[in-house]
């Protein structure tokens, strides 16, 4: 359910904001690194609910990038006459990069998680006999 609500965001993103990305696509650049960092980096905890519920998930499990990346490969297999793809094609690399930085706060959270995990007692008493056992 999560994808499909990305996409739908991602497509309406795409359609919405065409021009304005087209003619000054840095501060869009700007805004997503700052989401990113947003998401990425701060615990979720921190957040209130409706914000966990509805767009952490979007970045933190890079759903949203990945429905801009899924807009882009599908303009680029449309038909050559198709009057959306003539509508997006020039902001297609736009939202390539767009979609690139937006992916990087999955990366950020999942790191989070590692840590997390690493961090328990139960995983250190495994690595502890995995170091001590000779195989």
């Amino acid at each position: 359910m999560l994808i499909i609500v990305s996409l739908i965001a991602a497509i309406l993103f795409s359609l919405i904001f065409c021009k304005p990305l087209r003619k000054h696509p840095v501060p869009f650049y700007i805004l997503a690194l700052a989401l990113c960092c947003i998401f990425g980096f701060i615990q979720p905890e921190r957040f209130p609910d409706w914000v966990n519920a509805y767009l952490g998930p979007m970045f933190r499990k890079g759903t949203l990038g990945t429905g801009i990346f899924a807009v882009v490969m599908f303009l680029g297999a449309m038909g050559k006459d198709s009057k959306l793809r003539k509508y997006l094609m020039p902001v297609r690399g736009r939202l390539s990069i767009l979609a690139s930085i937006i992916i990087f706060s999955a990366i950020a959270n999942y790191k989070y998680i590692i840590k997390k995990i690493s961090s328990s007692s139960i995983i250190q008493k495994i690595f502890s006999y995995c170091s001590e056992s000779s195989f």
